[in-house]
């Protein structure tokens, strides 16, 4: 085989297995838990991903790291809009808003 039609197979193919993954982030509220799961675009577990919760003023209210399932657990805060971001070791981040509704009460 031609050694430039080698250098270039070898680049096409480094080029996709170097393309970065996109990263997602989903939210849950369980009782006063705000149960955050982190990911990759091919649904694999963002593991040991840095997680920052902020207020809108951007002062960090909570930080924390993902479990080997990609959750990372922080206390429900008060009512408000919030920025959470999350950061893996390799670069990869992803930033959403974060609406915190009132509590609801009992109807009775």
């Amino acid at each position: 085989m031609n050694r430039s039609v080698f250098v270039i197979l070898f680049a096409l193919l480094a080029s996709k297995i170097l393309q970065a993954h996109e990263m997602g982030l989903e939210t849950k509220i369980k009782g006063r838990e705000l149960v955050i799961e982190v990911f990759y675009e091919d649904d694999t577990p963002a593991q040991d991903t840095l997680v920052n919760l902020k207020d809108e003023s951007g002062k960090v209210i909570e930080t924390g790291r993902t479990n080997l399932k990609g959750i990372c657990i922080f206390s429900v805060p008060k009512e408000g809009r919030y920025h959470l971001e999350a950061k893996d070791n390799s670069g990869h981040q992803v930033k959403v808003v974060l609406k915190i509704p009132s509590p609801q009460k009992d109807v009775k």
